[in-house]
């Protein structure tokens, strides 16, 4: 799991209780960060007793490391002594202004504390040093949506698709946002571009009907046209579906025929 960067805290500490706690000498050289996944899951599950001797043990071995003090920022956290953790980290960023992850659990805990602003201040200071993560620009776009700024979430999101032009996931959020502002013909462009990246992407297809919906309603010139790039979308829509087999196929029969109706 720890390989593959999977977080099971419950088959974690279903190994802990089955092997590891009476083997730890046994885990050979991963053995420390085996322990700090375990002591991570503990605190996932509540397990705050275990966490403490876990802490203690890995406390014995590096005293003053910044990972383990960001260890003992997240136990604060857990415990929702907030401020505590807070205060952690802080110390942590001023010796080390830069250290990435504890600037991201500083983000953790803001969003969890619900300080949205503060969250977003704190994230975009790490994404000035670290452009190139697109979990955190992603994870930007979405604070900025939560607050309705719609600008700043779509400037998060253009950071993504010039990284990363060939993901069809960015063009198809970028899209959304647009949609949202009512810019109905960008929003189609990116929902287009989605679905060339990715002919599966379900979502793109809808969002192609539903702007060329709302342009074919407005008083444009271009209705027809408009009109026969959605037809074309409930087609591959269409063709998705039944590549799919499934269960619910009369259910997304009738939505194809409700789509292709509301077009007349």
């Amino acid at each position: 799991m720890r390989n593959e960067n999977i977080r099971h805290s419950d088959k974690v500490m279903d190994l802990w209780s089955d092997y590891i706690s009476d083997n730890i000498n046994d885990l050979g050289a991963d053995k420390w960060l085996i322990l700090e996944q375990i002591f991570i899951a503990s605190l996932d599950v509540g397990e705050y007793s275990i966490a403490g001797k876990l802490f203690t043990l890995i406390q014995g071995q590096f005293s003053d490391s910044n990972r383990l003090k960001r260890l003992q920022g997240m136990y604060m956290e857990a415990r929702e002594q907030y401020d505590k953790a807070e205060h952690i980290y802080s110390k942590i960023l001023e010796n080390d202004p830069v250290d990435f992850a504890t600037q991201k659990r500083m983000v953790a805990l803001y969003k969890t504390q619900g300080k949205i602003a503060d969250a977003v201040s704190a994230l975009n200071k790490y994404l000035e040093v670290s452009c190139m993560d697109f979990e955190g620009w992603m994870e930007l776009s979405e604070l900025y949506l939560s607050q309705a700024d719609y600008e700043k979430a779509a400037f998060c999101v253009e950071e993504l698709i010039l990284n990363n032009p060939n993901n069809h996931l960015f063009h198809q959020r970028y899209a959304e946002i647009k949609y949202s502002q009512g810019d109905f013909e960008l929003a189609r462009v990116y929902f287009s571009q989605a679905s060339k990246l990715s002919s599966s992407n379900v979502r793109a297809l809808y969002g192609i009907v539903l702007c060329s919906q709302k342009l074919a309603a407005s008083k444009s010139k271009s209705k027809v046209e408009h009109i026969s790039i959605a037809r074309k979308a409930i087609v591959k829509l269409d063709d998705q579906f039944k590549k799919a087999k499934s269960s619910t196929q009369s259910i997304h029969e009738a939505a194809m025929n409700s789509l292709l109706d509301s077009l007349v």
